[in-house]
């Protein structure tokens, strides 16, 4: 049988939403494998006022994993919510914590898009006995949770990492019930990044690559349809800043 002449077409490359993600995914499954997150993980918790007790429960892989920029639940009450959405959880160091604090009647949900972060958490939630805890590999701006079931949504050095921020934001948004609230611990930029960082082609796949102007954050929580947003907390973290984001679904 004679073979078509018709010429094949040419697979058009991956996205740079896609690209970028997959940077991410081989970025962390890399740390998970050999072991060489930024030394130090135990001491910067305990900066960032995570209580000791809970620190010294936690894996020793999980606390050297910990890679947030701040701790988003100091000083919220977690009694008063019984569903918790953790996006972007990593190895598990806030979604634990809020499992822990929370009734066992309580739901506790945590996404992230690498597997193997999601084992780091898998080994904190089987020693502490977090029945309440479910671990989900996802991506967050593709929740795979209920429209308006979540009271609470966390993050933790996370949305600087989106490539769609207005997405992500919008899934946040859909998830939350009447009156939800979004609690997170975000990175920001007060000014220009160095020029050293702002040019590095490696930078859209780290911490820094996403890190968008204090403001400009801001605005878009208003445009997703949040209100009674605040941006507290202000600490340096080299060479960016670390805010506490608070905001709300507005009720029915």
């Amino acid at each position: 049988m004679a073979q078509s002449s018709k010429p094949r077409e040419a697979a058009l490359p991956p996205s740079r939403d896609v690209q970028i993600k997959t940077l991410i995914k081989r970025r962390y499954n890399h740390l998970v494998s050999t072991g060489s997150f930024r030394p130090g993980g135990r001491a910067r918790a305990l900066a960032s006022k995570y209580p000791e007790s809970y620190i010294d429960v936690l894996p020793a892989k999980n606390i050297d994993a910990f890679s947030g920029c701040g701790f988003p639940l100091l000083d919220i009450d977690l009694s008063q919510f019984r569903s918790v959405l953790d996006i972007g959880c990593g190895a598990g160091v806030d979604s634990c914590f809020a499992a822990m604090e929370m009734s066992d009647q309580a739901l506790v949900v945590g996404v992230d898009i690498t597997e193997s972060m999601l084992n780091l958490a898998m080994l904190a939630k089987k020693k502490l006995g977090l029945n309440s805890l479910n671990l989900l590999n996802a991506d967050i701006d593709q929740l795979p949770v209920k429209t308006a079931s979540m009271d609470l949504v966390i993050a933790n050095a996370t949305l600087n990492l989106s490539t769609e921020k207005s997405r992500t934001l919008a899934e946040i948004y859909r998830v939350l019930k009447p009156g939800g609230r979004l609690v997170a611990r975000d990175l920001v930029l007060n000014g220009p990044l160095p020029d050293d960082l702002a040019s590095d082609p490696m930078g859209s796949n780290t911490s820094l690559g996403g890190v968008i102007q204090e403001a400009e954050l801001g605005e878009l929580l208003i445009s997703a349809g949040f209100i009674n947003v605040k941006l507290s907390g202000h600490s340096y973290f080299p060479p960016v800043q670390s805010v506490q984001l608070d905001a709300y679904i507005p009720e029915l």
